[in-house]
């Protein structure tokens, strides 16, 4: 927090440098790991896992953690959160992390990596339940959800908190 109030003090007195850097520090950008490319990295490596591990393998981990509307219904809400680990197939893979590898560090550099996690985990309970409600396969699976709803936490913080956003994020 002190990081924190070091950089309004900066940006007040005009230093653009300083605050970027107290900003940048008090959201704990100096990680060795992101959470949001740790997310990214287990997301693949589970996905293509499921994709394309022997058939006894796969089967049974995508039966396992997809969103199954009757399991669900049947009390297996861990595949509420479970669904985002898996896609179908190569290319959905490929896109959906890409749009998390660019939304991720922002909402990251924002909030810290708790948040993030918090966030990211309350995104994709949002986007199973509203797959669960209206969604018309009994299954389903994908984290596009959770990558949708952290575009919403940029556009809600973009209007609240517009002067802590540096010129990367925001571009």
């Amino acid at each position: 927090s002190i990081a924190s109030r070091l950089g309004w003090l900066s940006k007040e007195r005009g230093d653009g440098g300083a605050s970027r850097r107290y900003f940048a520090r008090s959201r704990g950008d100096d990680a060795l790991v992101s959470a949001a490319m740790l997310t990214i990295w287990i997301t693949v490596a589970v996905s293509l896992l499921a994709s394309f591990a022997p058939a006894s393998v796969a089967g049974s981990l995508q039966r396992l953690l997809a969103l199954d509307k009757v399991a669900v219904a049947d009390g297996e809400l861990w595949r509420l959160l479970t669904v985002t680990l898996l896609h179908a197939g190569l290319i959905h893979l490929l896109f959906n992390m890409y749009a998390l590898y660019l939304v991720g560090p922002i909402v990251e550099r924002m909030y810290g990596w708790k948040w993030f996690f918090a966030l990211y985990l309350l995104c994709a309970l949002g986007g199973s339940v509203a797959s669960f409600a209206v969604g018309a396969g009994r299954l389903a699976v994908g984290a596009s959800g959770a990558i949708f709803g952290l575009f919403g936490v940029l556009v809600a913080s973009d209007r609240t908190h517009r002067p802590v956003l540096d010129l990367r994020s925001r571009a």
